[in-house]
């Protein structure tokens, strides 16, 4: 059996990144571990079967984007802190959830990082506001009515998954949830924008008082969201850091 066969191009995904094209692919539902490459078997030993079935589709997706980059089977391993690693020359960021995953990809001449999340909104209870929202977070929200308010924190949650995914290729840091709020800009039928900005002195020492944007699509249930950042954003990241080590 091939990729191709089970990882399909993402329209979903893709339409994250309108301004400049990433690959994108998804799976539905589950994938059979005999499909992984050796070294993408040995990074995985000791996972138990859920988490083994998607790290799978993860590397499926992956290996579906990279190959329209011209990397045929791709071996996508990790690195020592558990991320993928791409090949040289591209970016990309995978995602799974229950019955969904996907990755994308693209070339670092266009992005210095990039992130994806998906998450059934009914999965982001209020336990998991309390952890991952902060007060600014939550204020704009809490005169929505419960179906409203449930898929804004989705939102807001899965935004702040992608944000992460996407600044650690830039920066190389680790940001709590309450290092960084968002706001949601506007949404017209299920499809909108946000905003990250930091909301900690950590989580400044980090992006600075860059303000970093994004796109979200609900459908099905499940809240998609993407961010992406050029290398221009990197130089303007990065400033803080290099200021902090001068």
């Amino acid at each position: 059996m091939t990729t191709s066969s089970v990882a399909l191009r993402s329209a979903v995904l893709a339409e994250l990144f309108p301004e400049r094209a990433v690959a994108a692919y998804e799976l539905r539902g589950s994938a059979n571990p005999v499909m992984l490459l050796p070294e993408e078997a040995a990074a995985c030993e000791t996972f138990r079967a859920k988490r083994l079935e998607e790290f799978t589709a993860g590397r499926l997706c992956a290996r579906g984007a990279l190959g329209e980059f011209g990397f045929s089977d791709y071996a996508v391993s990790r690195d020592a802190g558990g991320t993928p690693r791409w090949p040289e020359g591209i970016v990309g960021s995978i995602t799974h959830t229950i019955g969904f995953c996907g990755a994308i990809a693209g070339s670092r001449e266009h992005f210095a990082g990039l992130g994806i999340d998906a998450e059934i909104v009914s999965r982001v209870t209020p336990d998991v506001w309390s952890q991952a929202l902060t007060h600014d977070d939550i204020a704009p929200i809490a005169s929505l009515t419960w179906s409203e308010r449930e898929r804004a924190a989705a939102i807001i949650f899965s935004a702040k998954e992608a944000f992460y995914k996407c600044q650690a290729c830039v920066t190389g840091a680790w940001l709590d949830y309450s290092d960084v709020s968002v706001e949601v800009v506007s949404e017209d039928a299920g499809f909108g924008t946000f905003i990250v900005r930091s909301a900690t002195a950590a989580g400044r020492r980090v992006i600075g008082d860059f303000a970093a944007r994004g796109r979200y699509r609900v459908a099905d249930a499940l809240v998609f969201t993407g961010i992406d950042l050029s290398p221009d954003d990197a130089k303007e990241i990065n400033r803080p850091l290099l200021r902090s080590v001068s």
